[in-house]
């Protein structure tokens, strides 16, 4: 693990797979093998000392952790030798751990950005296809139809499609099963290449229960061809009794521009009457480039005044606060000269709009 401000890095002994960052602190998990046991444990200054949050029994292998978005629980793959791989979570603080539902030859799970919903590819028995499930943490028999849970249900969706996309052709029968009825979208529209990752940068509501997910489907730098994008519009109808997708929009690969970029914007309004908006980026950024300069908020094309500015490196996100703003659409613009440590400036203006929700408790 590198520490960007001291410039030393350290190695975590015995690692086992990929860790996971807690967003709610500067936390590290990792599976390590221990006594001939795998074990998770967590650290916040690069494994030096280290807590042990589960010893999992003998034979069973641990793999694919993933934080919630609170970093209250900790969602991970068991597998028992001989078996198919099952979906577990543990409470972080009480390190209690048990098994979520009952879906086998699990992998990759993604929590919904509310945390009320955790998306995993589960295999399908009697074929080598997989399917994305989605388990309901809260205990609702049905997917919850308060407002402002739509547009993160719209989301998850959204990624739950591009997660496909990226995984590959093999993949088409599970991404059928998150359209519409009546919607057909031909392969070259849904798998127009191969990628490598990908991330949302915005949810706009655009009707009654309909929404516009914007989606970058990345493509890595080669030997022989830089990094670059394909933009990508889901539109999402979260009325009935899930989500499903009416329409897949795509446009032209992109290259990566130099300089920072937004990968994601959120809104939400406390019960003091704030707005907060966190902006999270894709690389490091120049503190002393943000700020009123570089990000505006405006509403009925008024800018608003007074913002305060707080940027977390730990997770490369400037939270702007907004004391009363007036209701209605907000629009966030992000330009120049917001740079990143290597001082080189956003290379387009990012703008969207946005619909502070109230923020939940709990």
């Amino acid at each position: 693990m590198y520490s960007l401000p001291s410039g030393a890095a350290t190695v975590l002994p015995n690692l086992v797979g990929m860790p996971a960052w807690s967003p709610s602190s500067s936390d590290l998990a990792y599976v390590s093998s221990a006594g001939g046991a795998q074990v998770i444990e967590s650290s916040s200054d690069g494994g030096a000392q280290s807590t042990l949050v589960l010893t999992a029994p003998e034979g069973i292998q641990l793999s694919d952790l993933s934080f919630d978005p609170t970093g209250t629980y900790l969602a991970y793959v068991a597998t028992a030798t001989g078996q198919a791989s099952q979906l577990q979570a543990l409470d972080v603080q009480s390190k209690v751990a048990g098994a979520l539902g009952s879906l086998t030859a699990v992998s990759d799970p993604v929590w919904a950005p509310g945390g009320e919903q955790l998306s995993v590819l589960a295999g399908v028995s009697g074929s080598n296809s997989q399917v994305v499930n989605t388990l309901l943490l809260s205990g609702a028999a049905e997917p919850p139809s308060a407002d402002d849970t739509a547009p993160n249900s719209a989301l998850s969706t959204a990624t739950s499609l591009a997660q496909l996309q990226v995984a590959g052709p093999n993949a088409m029968a599970s991404i059928a099963a998150l359209m519409a009825p009546g919607v057909q979208l031909s392969p070259s529209v849904l798998l127009p290449g191969k990628f490598d990752r990908f991330y949302a940068v915005s949810t706009t509501p655009t009707g009654a229960s309909t929404y516009s997910v914007d989606l970058r489907l990345v493509r890595d730098a080669t030997g022989t061809s830089g990094p670059a994008f394909l933009p990508e519009i889901v539109t999402v109808q979260s009325a009935g009794p899930s989500p499903l997708i009416t329409n897949v929009s795509s446009g032209s690969l992109t290259p990566v521009p130099t300089g920072p970029l937004v990968v994601g914007v959120s809104a939400t309004t406390t019960s003091t009457g704030s707005t907060v908006f966190a902006i999270q980026f894709d690389s490091d950024l120049d503190p002393l480039t943000v700020g009123s300069q570089s990000i505006i908020v405006r509403v009925g094309g008024q800018a608003a005044s007074g913002l305060q500015f707080n940027y977390a490196a730990l997770t490369r996100t400037e939270t702007v606060t907004a004391q009363s703003l007036p209701p209605g659409a907000v629009t966030l613009t992000v330009s120049p000269p917001l740079s990143d440590v290597d001082h080189a400036p956003i290379q387009s203006p990012y703008q969207v709009v946005l619909h502070p929700v109230p923020a939940t408790n709990g």
